[in-house]
């Protein structure tokens, strides 16, 4: 039998409590523990509401539990955000852009060259299936579309 790998994350009582707009708590998260190991493919599911948007932002660093902790094996922690993504339920677009210029958007915020940039777009959305779409604005796309563009969205974040 093999040696189980090393723990990449592991999420000890993350707890979360927001406060209302009439001052009242509103727990989003109670004592989530778990161990994410490499190789492991994780979902989290759970119906509207429920904490997984909340939880996968204080993964990223981007909000602090009110309680309990995330800890990254040290190899991680230097490189968590370029390593990490998140995929919204609904699409998250700018309307003034076409397809091409919401794909690319990324690479321009670190300032890659911009032959590679749309190289590497169009790649991402042809293994999408939106080959074609390039020039097309999100009003323009059929609503499975518009949320299968998140994918190579948020993949440029990491690959562009």
């Amino acid at each position: 039998m093999s040696a189980e790998a090393a723990p990449l994350l592991t999420l000890r009582s993350i707890s979360k409590t927001y406060a209302a707009r009439d001052g009242e708590p509103v727990e989003a998260l109670n004592d989530v523990s778990c161990t994410i190991r490499a190789g492991e493919f994780v979902s989290i599911l759970g119906p509207s509401g429920c904490g997984k948007s909340t939880l996968m932002s204080i993964i990223a660093g981007l909000l602090p539990p009110t309680s309990g902790s995330a800890e990254f094996a040290p190899t991680w922690q230097a490189s968590r955000l370029p390593n990490f993504g998140i995929v919204f339920q609904d699409p998250v677009l700018f309307p003034w852009r076409d397809v091409m210029a919401n794909v690319v958007l990324p690479g321009e915020v670190v300032g890659l060259v911009r032959e590679e940039r749309d190289r590497r777009a169009r790649e991402l959305l042809r293994m999408v299936g939106l080959s074609g779409f390039e020039q097309k604005y999100p009003h323009e796309l059929r609503p499975m579309a518009s949320e299968l563009l998140n994918l190579p969205k948020h993949h440029a974040d990491h690959h562009l």
